[in-house]
């Protein structure tokens, strides 16, 4: 419902290794969905994955904030690290000029480096292969 009123939702796909078809909100076609890359660019070996998803992003050993205080901070693992990278590219566009959720999930596709990540053995059928790549000029 929020997607159809205008607001552009990133989610991640999770990290079980299964297809994102099957979990919320993961499947839900008009997010954009986010896969994890390792420090490689290549699929982790956690990262849900499928026809749902819509794009990898980095999320191994990612600095974070963390919970403990308002100072610390940790590395983690997870396609909840990935999501904010493509969030951040999505504020980028939507900072340009005012475009719906369908226009800023269609431009950041636009821009993806494709056919570059190496799959995990397991991985899940039909994950896109595509990296997020976000323009200096957003």
């Amino acid at each position: 419902a929020v997607i159809a009123d205008g607001v552009t939702a990133v989610v991640a796909s999770c990290n079980d290794a299964v297809n994102a078809c099957n979990v919320s909100p993961a499947r839900v076609a008009a997010a954009i969905t986010v896969n994890a890359t390792d420090w490689s660019d290549d699929f982790t070996y956690f990262s849900n994955g499928g026809a749902c998803t819509d794009l990898a992003a980095p999320g191994m050993q990612i600095l974070s904030a963390w919970s403990t205080s308002d100072s610390a901070r940790n590395i983690i693992n997870g396609t909840s690290m990935a999501a904010p990278h493509v969030a951040g590219c999505a504020a980028r566009l939507l900072a340009a000029g005012n475009r719906t959720p369908a226009e800023v999930q269609a431009q950041i596709g636009s821009q993806v480096s494709s056919s570059v990540l190496r799959a995990p053995f397991g991985a899940i059928p039909n994950t896109p292969n595509r990296l997020l790549h976000c323009p200096p000029s957003w």
